[in-house]
């Protein structure tokens, strides 16, 4: 990994976090479905990029395990400790920590540390000629879950959000491109470019129809879903668009927002972790003297959340703020 990739990567995980901060932010209900395509690659990059960068084997398992899963669960515990105490929520502790509840959003840490378990078998899987399996699991679940919603119903949410299967495609095409096992390069960025075209005009029109503009289930939830088919075909695309960007070989250019966003992408773990916290500050303070409009509210939270996370780096060390899951 180079001094260019390794700067590009970071400028990813800046756009992809501002995009989960997105999500958050837009409280229109129509417009959601116009704009929640735009925000849905988000959970899927970070899996597909997390998988991109585990380029190694993995011989010594024990300390894998250790390196990956420490350095997200110490913080998941922490964070989820404040959540509880935020929410008063002491009486279902067990369970929401369990489920990743603590805070709504904290499904993430538990299905990358499902895909941290599986990194081993899965590149042996990889290496195999049934590597082509490792897809599988997703697109069963899109089936499965495509033919339950016509038939008016969905899976409970913990069975579609905080399980491997749903989310494993990107993480398992980033696992696949590091060993070239798939070499997206092979085929042209133009191809990439049309089929994104495509899937993001299917997934506005996918989103109409479970919206119940063309006689589908009225469903909102389901309409700006991130793990509708079309919205999992158009970010596993543009993960084969991001890569290449990390790949391409001139230098990055070097201005203001590169920069900036370079040090919002050093602290993304530290956003997504915080971050609903900030709002609940914003909606009960903030928004209630200035306009909550998206999209300056995504703007305003992610600039502020990241400020803080800056401002509180510097005075704790870089040991802390590793256990806080802010550097």
């Amino acid at each position: 990994m180079n001094k260019n990739s390794s700067l590009r990567i970071q400028l990813l995980r800046a756009i992809a976090i501002i995009a989960v901060v997105g999500i958050h932010s837009n409280k229109g209900y129509y417009d959601g479905i116009w704009i929640r395509p735009f925000l849905n690659f988000a959970v899927g990059s970070f899996l597909f990029l997390s998988g991109y960068l585990t380029k190694g084997g993995v011989s010594d398992i024990p300390r894998f395990y250790q390196k990956r899963l420490l350095r997200v669960f110490i913080p998941y515990c922490i964070w989820s400790v404040l959540y509880t105490f935020v929410y008063n929520s002491w009486g279902a502790f067990v369970r929401n920590f369990l489920t990743g509840n603590c805070c709504d959003i904290y499904y993430f840490v538990l299905v990358y540390m499902q895909m941290v378990i599986l990194t081993p078998f899965l590149i042996r899987l990889i290496k195999s000629r049934y590597w082509i399996l490792g897809f599988i699991p997703t697109a069963a679940f899109v089936i499965v879950r495509t033919l339950m919603n016509l038939r008016g119903t969905d899976l409970p949410y913990v069975y579609r959000m905080n399980f491997f299967y749903s989310w494993l495609s990107f993480f398992y095409l980033g696992l696949c491109h590091a060993r070239r096992r798939i070499d997206i390069r092979r085929i042209p960025l133009k191809a990439y470019i049309v089929l994104w075209d495509i899937f993001m005009a299917l997934q506005i029109l996918e989103g109409h129809f479970w919206f119940g503009s063309f006689g589908g289930h009225v469903s909102y939830d389901l309409a700006v879903s991130q793990q509708k088919a079309t919205a999992i075909l158009s970010t596993l695309v543009l993960c084969c668009i991001f890569v290449y960007y990390i790949e391409w070989e001139k230098e990055p250019a070097d201005n203001v927002l590169i920069r900036l966003l370079k040090r919002i992408g050093d602290v993304s773990f530290g956003i997504y972790l915080t971050h609903v916290m900030l709002l609940i500050a914003l909606n009960k303070w903030v928004y209630t003297l200035v306009p909550d409009i998206f999209p300056l509210n995504m703007i305003l939270t992610t600039s502020a959340c990241a400020l803080i996370l800056w401002g509180v780096r510097l005075p704790i060390g870089e040991k802390l703020s590793s256990y806080l899951g802010i550097s």
